[in-house]
């Protein structure tokens, strides 16, 4: 075995380590003018008003929600099928969640899931484009908008993805991104939230600098002494300028981090046609729709469409797929859960109701990711393919 294939790894090259480097000599390294021209050109990207850099994807939600003022009476639409950290914030802000299910080849919500989980008191829909593909946002967005519910989209697995001509995070009144290391673009940690409503983003800029009206960095560059004008309870949710130094490089190679993900993904799609046991991610027809920050394929998948509610196939699917997984592992090709079954946490409730979410179940249970990212050698490509191969016929 010559070395492990891990499940993902930054792209990081000497442009970023002279980024980091000036920002050091300069002095200034907490939120200042390397923020700005970040929160700048993402904006510019994704053609809209304003981008507020956070210090993660979860602060992105958390000061969205506040800014809107969801909290206690309130309750608020997320996905059964995705990661604890899209739920958390509804949980802090004292709102209630609902869980709508999710599309077994996408796995994202639809309108139609999403209304059936729609109580009297919703005031919110948040829409993840889950592993990099876009929701059906246009008509999403538009049925909110019929019922005067805010839409929030969760874009932290799909910066640089359209839709429609549009990019995610640019349909409903506020879009979430993460910078963590597995994402599109990375900071280390840090995040971002895109809107075109000026008030709101105001609200979300004071809540990231514990409610203050001007940042640090506006006052050293005006020497303004004023009172600092703390209006509301609110913490300390800021990116550094190490950061967004690092976060300005990324966005340069953002393209050519999506085109190398897209590349990869129709490989393992044609190497892994045909493989025993093995359903694939659909590629859309509109290529741009996706940007791959994750490769996710289900385990028998026959099992998922036609016995999501029967739980001797399910069993028997997972304990196959258990033995597929340690054989990939001790091959030394990293493979990961793709998600969680959000309602059976323990921090939601831990709801596991017989025929509650069927799809959501299923696709926790049976949904698995392989290596991607954009540095991928062709060797690396090839092994994990030859494995995957190998493992779903002996499975």
């Amino acid at each position: 075995m010559s070395g492990e294939v891990p499940l993902a790894r930054p792209g990081f090259g000497p442009e970023e380590t002279e980024a980091v480097s000036q920002v050091l000599d300069s002095g200034w390294v907490s939120q200042g003018p390397r923020v700005e021209a970040f929160e700048q050109g993402l904006a510019e990207l994704l053609g809209c008003e304003t981008v507020t850099a956070v210090n993660s994807g979860t602060s992105a939600l958390m000061l969205a929600l506040r800014g809107l003022d969801i909290g206690a009476g309130d309750s608020v639409v997320v996905p059964a099928f995705g990661c604890a950290a899209t739920a958390l914030p509804v949980v802090e802000t004292g709102a209630r969640l609902l869980f709508a299910e999710v599309d077994p080849a996408s796995f994202n919500v639809t309108w139609d899931t999403i209304s059936r989980a729609l109580e009297p008191d919703t005031r919110a829909v948040i829409v993840v484009h889950m592993f990099g593909q876009v929701s059906d946002t246009e008509t999403i967005a538009a049925e909110c908008k019929r019922r005067n519910l805010l839409l929030i989209e969760d874009a932290a697995l799909a910066l640089g993805a359209r839709r429609a001509n549009r990019f995610a995070g640019t349909f409903g009144v506020a879009g979430c991104f993460s910078f963590h290391p597995r994402k599109i673009l990375t900071t280390g940690e840090g995040g971002a939230v895109c809107t075109d409503d000026t008030e709101l983003a105001g609200r979300i800029r004071a809540a990231r600098n514990y409610g203050a009206a001007q940042t640090a960095w506006a006052r050293f560059q005006t020497h303004d002494g004023s009172p600092r004008g703390f209006s509301r309870l609110a913490f300390n949710c800021k990116l550094t300028d190490l950061q967004a130094a690092v976060g300005l490089v990324q966005l340069r190679r953002l393209a050519g981090f999506i085109e190398r993900r897209r590349e990869i993904a129709v490989r393992y799609s044609r190497g892994l046609a045909g493989c025993r046991n093995l359903g694939l991610p659909v590629i859309p027809a509109a290529v741009h729709d996706h940007v791959f920050q994750a490769y996710v394929c289900t385990w028998m998948p026959d099992s998922l469409a036609d016995n999501a509610r029967d739980a001797v196939p399910l069993a028997k699917a997972e304990s196959s797929l258990s033995r597929f997984k340690q054989t990939l592992t001790q091959a030394g090709i990293a493979v990961s859960d793709a998600a969680q079954f959000l309602p059976g946490l323990p921090v939601f409730g831990g709801q596991t109701l017989p025929g509650a979410w069927p799809v959501a179940q299923a696709v926790a249970r049976l949904a698995f990711a392989i290596p991607i990212f954009p540095t991928m050698t062709e060797a690396q490509i090839d092994r994990v393919i030859q494995t995957v191969q190998v493992a779903s016929q002996n499975c």
